[in-house]
């Protein structure tokens, strides 16, 4: 499943190719599983999800902050009924 985001909205993300991914694999998640579970039930499926496109993706892992440097992270919430959300962060 491609990214339902438009390339317009996706050209200042940085790692463009591997973040549509991600966000595509949010998509199918959420188009698979709704809303309402554990979040231990959305790590374990987004795991699943990134495998399957050839990702490697890994659970609870170490994040590691410079403090020299700005990194953008993605937060992807499933909490909401009306679809997930996305956003970048710096950290």
């Amino acid at each position: 499943m491609d990214c339902p985001i438009s390339r317009e909205a996706a050209i200042d993300l940085l790692h463009q190719a591997v973040t549509e991914q991600i966000i595509g694999a949010a998509f199918e998640v959420h188009r698979i599983l709704g809303f309402g579970f554990l979040e231990r039930v959305y790590h374990r499926s987004m795991q699943v999800e990134l495998e399957l496109r050839g990702l490697k993706a890994t659970i609870d892992d170490e994040i590691r902050v410079n403090n020299k440097a700005i990194e953008v992270g993605l937060l992807i919430n499933f909490g909401r009924a009306r679809g997930i959300e996305f956003k970048k962060f710096v950290i």
